[in-house]
């Protein structure tokens, strides 16, 4: 085709004002057919106005109700469904920054025949050089989940593609099949574990998750609940 792939990014907010600077300015892909979505999961802050003001391109939901992130992030599934899925959905947290050639990179890997999600390399956004995620693992009988590679340093670390047990939802890329295929993510999860769930399911379905360690989004850890909050 001679039409550039279509990706849209999906930005849940909830009282994130001061994280949408980083966010929205690191959302660019020439090579690209961008959309960004924020949804602003009823915010008490001056989020939404602040968005209209500085970031005029940036598409707003709005929900009166805190949904979530499942809830948010379906919200903007059933509208993208509604009008007709583009090539990408990318589900993105608010506290990110995407490195320069990520999106372009992540989509490159998804038009390959058999992705259904990608993700990228994460890392800290106050320590870039070390490790968040780098890909996942699911016990299918223990229930545990665990990133791999987390809090380790990128120094050595691989830059070839792996398939990873799941794909954390911090940046989680989905294709059009995938959202047809799967669904909507479940909003019985209050908060976390919804990503997972959402990853078995398309392995369930046939699917795979494809990690890309080449491509890198840097994460502000926590920073909606707090690093070491009990909630």
């Amino acid at each position: 085709s001679n039409s550039s792939p279509s990706l849209t990014v999906v930005v849940v907010n909830w009282n994130g004002r001061e994280l949408l600077d980083d966010c929205l300015e690191s959302l660019k892909a020439p090579d690209l057919d961008l959309r960004v979505l924020m949804v602003d999961n009823g915010s008490h802050d001056d989020s939404v106005a602040y968005c209209r003001k500085h970031y005029p391109h940036v598409e707003i939901l709005e929900s009166a109700d805190n949904l979530r992130w499942a809830g948010g992030n379906n919200l903007a599934l059933r509208q993208l469904l509604n009008e007709g899925l583009p090539d990408g959905v990318l589900l993105l947290n608010n506290d990110t920054i995407v490195c320069e050639g990520a999106l372009n990179r992540m989509m490159q890997t998804l038009m390959v025949e058999g992705q259904w999600a990608v993700t990228p390399r994460i890392c800290y956004a106050d320590h870039p050089d070390i490790l968040w995620y780098d890909g996942g693992e699911v016990g299918r009988w223990t229930g545990w989940v665990s990133h791999r590679g987390i809090r380790k340093p990128v120094t050595g670390a691989s830059l070839q593609q792996t398939e990873s047990g799941y794909g954390t939802g911090c940046a989680l890329l989905l294709s059009r099949k995938t959202i047809e295929t799967v669904g909507l993510l479940d909003e019985d999860y209050y908060l976390y574990a919804e990503d997972t769930d959402y990853s078995l399911r398309l392995q369930a379905s046939g699917g795979r998750v494809a990690h890309d360690p080449t491509a890198v989004v840097l994460h502000k850890v926590s920073r909606t609940t707090g690093a070491d909050s009990p909630r």
